[in-house]
């Protein structure tokens, strides 16, 4: 049976992966219906996906590598600044008694010296979230990209498995302004 590309309107056939024409993927329910869901491989098999996406597409995957690292980044700029104020708690128990007489200036520089460490963090943090936010689209859209290189290997729903440990808003702002084709296609699978 013959249907119409959604990109370029050409007849396409409805067992086609992508479009003859243009190339766009045609997603049909009957093809959906009929691929290996992503959350259903192996942690193996996944891997070896992603490794061959990252091999092909080394440039896109990038993006997901500096969005990793500025969360890593931010969960140790959150870990020392709770840590910071024990150890300044301990050192402030410790040596009560030349807090008490104020004799000691080592002391106070080294209590400024955890304070002022623990402030850079608190700001290093908010500057590692500021970027992982900017970047959460581009995050995205790789994540668009691998979905569709996935889907050409049938293999589907890497996008929605991928997403959901993501922030809920952002991702719901990305898909109603570059997947609306996408949500139709969900929308007739149920």
């Amino acid at each position: 049976m013959l249907i119409n590309c959604p990109n370029c309107g050409k007849p396409v056939s409805d067992k086609a992966q992508k479009c003859q024409h243009c190339q766009t993927l045609i997603r049909t329910t009957a093809l959906k219906s009929e691929m290996t869901s992503y959350a259903s491989l192996s942690k193996d098999k996944q891997a070896v996906l992603l490794s061959e996406f990252k091999n092909e597409y080394p440039n896109d995957y990038k993006v997901l590598d500096q969005v990793r690292f500025f969360k890593i980044a931010s969960i140790i700029c959150i870990t020392l600044t709770i840590i910071i104020p024990i150890f300044l708690i301990v050192h402030i128990i410790k040596n009560k008694s030349a807090l008490i007489n104020a004799s000691s200036l080592k002391d106070f520089s080294t209590l400024f010296t955890y304070l002022a460490i623990a402030i850079i963090c608190v700001v290093l943090d908010r500057i590692f979230k500021a970027i992982i936010k900017q970047k959460t689209t581009s995050q995205l859209f790789v994540y668009q990209k691998i979905d569709e290189w996935m889907l050409e290997r049938n293999i589907k729903d890497y996008f929605s498995f991928t997403t959901m440990f993501l922030d809920a808003a952002a991702v719901k702002t990305f898909r109603n302004a570059y997947c609306e084709n996408d949500e139709n296609d969900e929308e007739e699978d149920d």
